[in-house]
């Protein structure tokens, strides 16, 4: 029985307790009372049962109910779905350990809340009815960070040393379901990161700022392959509109098809791309204010990173955006370079920036990236049927003799090439470097 039929089997079990008040016997029949949330799926391997009175470390086999409050823990090679009334799916793989916190569903508004709590490693969730009628009444809980929802579907990792690597896996703008482009918030404290993009995704560190950027290939194939999913093809999937599959395809055993994008690299601590050694790093001492061509082509080896979140944009949203300056190959972007705009409805997307080179130029140097209106990468009420396009414009500064910031301006257009919004600031360097690829 395949992963998609197992969810079916498991959705009409669920409905049908839920309906007829079943009773169960065995360890089942001491928690029949309490508010049943879900019903277990596609269950392989050692998965122990928790948190209920009398429970301790039990086995749980498909098909059974699942409680508020109940902790769920996986083995090695163990994994399960979580199959929610309202068609919520949570999956974990190996190793792993979370909680249904919060489970409230009308059937007939299709209103509710939904909240869970992963502990330690790797999940993946499709959102159902209550994330799709309001998608703020559902959140999911990592170690220091809480993921807003805007209907999509998404995987993570939560490491032992606390860090949490979450995914946007979609559906994206332009998908062949109909579906409003999906997005994630990542909220730690008073702040929050947006991410739009499928094929994106956050680092969250204790104590350091969320960081923003392509998934790395090789995360995806160490997360996906604890999920029991395949690995994506090698480099990504980009096909265009992707992630905007079959919700229920999503919530089975393979998305590879939703994971469009993926950047390249090795490890969750390399998401970042940074590295303190001081012997890669590049200093470039010139004295005017904005940097030339001839003073970045000066520096041999090295690279800078800029990163800069909630720049505000005129009418309302924000910007993100991380940009590379590889000395070693002369180019400015490419790699794990993009941009993210956010003004919720009114227009939003996220695009990379692709690579441009200064091996040759004279006089100021100055970079503008510039992407033509479409709907799969910027859309809006305010964009028009062909979507919105930017323009980014970056320029290397000085500060104290050393290239340490970068001047940048964002202009939103529509279709029509009408401007809708526009922001500028200054990005200091990042704390450390990228790595040299």
């Amino acid at each position: 029985m395949n992963a998609k039929r197992r969810t079916c089997r498991a959705a009409r079990v669920f409905a049908a307790t839920a309906g007829t008040g079943l009773a169960f016997a065995g360890p089942i029949a001491a928690i029949a009372q309490e508010q049943q949330a879900g019903v277990s799926a596609a269950v392989r391997g050692q998965i122990l049962l928790g948190g209920q009175p009398n429970i301790v470390g039990r086995q749980i086999r498909s098909g059974e109910p699942i409680f508020l409050g109940n902790r769920i823990t996986s083995g090695a090679d163990a994994g399960m779905q979580i199959v929610l009334l309202d068609e919520t799916t949570f999956t974990i793989g190996a190793d792993s350990e979370m909680v249904i916190d919060t489970f409230v569903y009308d059937p007939a508004s299709k209103r509710g809340q939904v909240s869970a709590s992963v502990t330690k490693g790797v999940f993946r969730f499709v959102t159902g009815q209550v994330a799709r009628a309001e998608p703020r009444n559902m959140q999911v809980k990592v170690p220091n960070a809480t993921i807003g929802i805007r209907g999509t579907a998404v995987w993570g990792e939560v490491l032992q040393n606390g860090n949490s690597f979450v995914a946007l896996a979609g559906p994206g703008g332009g998908n062949n379901t109909g579906d409003p482009p999906g997005g994630i918030n990542i909220i730690t404290g008073n702040d929050s990161f947006p991410v739009s993009r499928p094929g994106f995704g956050a680092q969250i560190v204790p104590g350091q700022p969320v960081v923003i950027g392509p998934v790395p290939p090789q995360v995806a194939q160490r997360v996906l392959g604890r999920l029991g999913a395949p690995p994506p093809p090698a480099g990504g999937s980009t096909a265009g509109g992707a992630g905007g599959g079959n919700p229920t395809d999503l919530a089975g055993q393979s998305i590879a098809g939703a994971l469009p994008g993926l950047g390249d690299q090795r490890s969750i601590a390399e998401f970042s791309g940074r590295t303190n050694d001081a012997a890669t790093e590049a200093i470039q001492t010139v004295n005017s204010i904005q940097s030339t061509f001839e003073d970045l082509r000066s520096v041999q080896t090295g690279e800078f990173h800029y990163y800069q979140e909630n720049v505000p944009i005129s009418g309302g949203g924000t910007y993100i955006f991380a940009l590379d300056i590889n000395f070693g190959s002369r180019s400015v972007g490419g790699g794990s370079s993009f941009i993210d705009v956010n003004n919720g409805s009114v227009f939003s997307g996220s695009a990379g920036l692709s690579s441009q080179s200064f091996n040759t130029g004279s006089g100021l140097a100055s970079f503008k990236f510039s992407i033509p209106p479409s709907s799969e990468s910027f859309s809006g009420s305010a964009c028009g049927l062909g979507g919105c396009g930017i323009v980014f414009d970056t320029k290397p500064q000085n500060n104290n003799g050393i290239a340490t910031q970068l001047a940048h301006s964002l202009t939103v257009a529509n279709s029509s090439g009408g401007t809708i919004g526009t922001g500028s600031g200054t990005a200091s360097r990042n704390v450390g470097l990228f790595s040299a690829p």
